[in-house]
């Protein structure tokens, strides 16, 4: 604090030294006061659970703009963009993971390549020796209806189920708090 005095007094020459040198709010000739010395006041922040499901919706108070974040309580699941991420070990490449919607038909992650890319989904790695950072995404449209989903997500590794009760309804209500576009969605 006692650098910031020595800088207002050093600052406090010329033609600006009313308005540098007022208290907290300054008239410097425009039709407007100017908050000198204050912080941002903090981002709102809502939070909602249903199922196995948590939505934190963040509105940042000087612009309003909206972050929503989407996930299971467990971490291992995150919605961004219009599809669900399925976490395994970041290290773990997935690009050859299999899944099965309910109990339904094994499909390749890879055969959603071209709608999660239409999407714009997230999917850029941050680790070179792992491209998918050990992510598995599948495109929310497929799963609407779904109960669980099982990955298998390398060869000779066992399928893990994940359960998918709560998240369309929970979606739906981020949707009314205002997380639209999907963009706004982060994961």
């Amino acid at each position: 604090m006692r650098s910031v005095k020595v800088l207002m007094a050093a600052t406090c020459i010329g033609l600006l030294a009313d308005a540098l040198c007022a208290p907290a709010t300054a008239k410097i000739g425009l039709p407007f006061h100017v908050p000198l010395l204050s912080g941002p006041a903090p981002a709102g922040r809502q939070a909602l659970a249903q199922g196995d499901w948590k939505l934190r919706v963040e509105t940042a108070s000087f612009s309003g703009e909206k972050r929503c974040h989407l996930e299971d309580r467990r971490h291992r699941i995150t919605y961004a963009g219009g599809a669900l991420g399925f976490r395994f070990d970041p290290s773990l490449n997935t690009l050859g993971a299999w899944l099965r919607i309910d109990d339904g038909p094994a499909i390749r992650w890879r055969d959603y390549l071209p709608e999660l890319t239409r999407l714009g989904v997230p999917m850029a790695a941050t680790r070179i020796d792992s491209p998918t950072d050990g992510i598995v995404w599948v495109p929310a449209a497929a799963l609407e209806a779904a109960s669980h989903i099982a990955i298998q997500p390398a060869e000779r590794k066992r399928p893990v189920t994940f359960p998918l009760q709560g998240f369309t309804p929970l979606r739906d209500a981020a949707r009314q708090m205002g997380c639209v576009p999907e963009q706004r969605f982060v994961r």
